[in-house]
């Protein structure tokens, strides 16, 4: 898939279909986000996959799906993820640009999973403390958030939106849809303020 191509695709999506996710497919994954651009080079991120079916169901009561339209963005029974990336933070290198290194770490997972027809969804809205206690996490590592993958089995499409329209997305014809600023109402000239 064309890079270009593969940003403008990306969606979040929020149900799945019952299909294992390889390991080798996330320790790719994490390649990916391992080289992706850190802050003084001091890359505070480590990532914890899981994918056991034990494990995905200890992980998917911890996690907020889709505000805007809970609890119909949820994903039903038998469409939950099949594998999630936790991304933590070495607390003792953490700095006030981690969250940058968070965010070019995860859109590498997120694209490369797209490029290996994947579905994903980065959350961050995710009892944090529960999640450390079923995975054992040790305190020196922050929990960000989680990615959650799988094969996808929903539609989501990006709606250009006007300047005066809600941000919020919504479920029509049982199709996600995602409104995105118009690029001629967030592109600015070098004169366009004088």
């Amino acid at each position: 898939m064309e890079l270009l191509h593969a940003i403008r695709q990306r969606r979040s999506i929020r149900s799945f279909q019952p299909v294992e996710v390889p390991l080798e497919s996330l320790e790719a994954l994490v390649n990916l986000a391992r080289v992706a651009p850190s802050a003084a080079n001091r890359q505070p991120l480590e990532y914890l996959a899981i994918r056991s079916r034990e494990g995905c169901k200890k992980v998917f009561p911890l996690l907020r799906w889709a505000s805007y339209i809970y609890p119909r963005g949820n994903p039903g029974p038998g469409h939950e993820p099949s594998a999630y990336i936790v991304v933590l933070v070495k607390r003792s290198w953490e700095s006030p640009y981690v969250a940058y290194d968070v965010g070019a770490a995860v859109q590498s997972i997120l694209l490369g999973a797209l490029e290996m027809d994947l579905a994903s969804c980065w959350l961050a809205s995710v009892d944090k403390e529960e999640l450390r206690a079923a995975f054992s996490i040790p305190q020196e590592l922050g929990i960000d958030s989680v990615v959650a993958l799988g094969r996808s089995d929903q539609q989501s499409l990006l709606v250009e939106m006007e300047e005066n329209e809600s941000v919020r997305y919504y479920l029509k014809n049982k199709k996600m849809h995602v409104p995105k600023r118009k690029l001629e109402h967030i592109f600015h000239g070098e004169g366009d303020w004088k």
